[in-house]
């Protein structure tokens, strides 16, 4: 239950900020910008920074953990 308000407050943090701010905090200490300002005045806009967002967490903090621990292998070294 832990892990699922985590994850969530993670994702409205980045969600939020993203769409106002443009990025998020690690984001901006780097200073990348997510768009143009001409696409963050678009409503479209919201639904990208929504959607990328999801597929960032759902992949890097969920999917790919879960699959290196089920995994005998790690994915680094993989022979090519």
């Amino acid at each position: 239950m832990f892990f699922a308000a985590f994850i969530f407050s993670f994702w409205v943090y980045l969600v939020m900020m993203r769409i106002f701010m443009g990025a998020s905090l690690g984001e901006w200490s780097c200073q990348l910008r997510l768009g143009q300002p001409v696409q963050r005045m678009k409503i479209s806009y919201i639904f990208k920074v929504i959607g990328r967002t999801t597929i960032i967490l759902l992949t890097g903090v969920v999917f790919l953990p879960l699959l290196s621990l089920i995994g005998p292998l790690q994915m680094t070294v993989l022979p090519l």
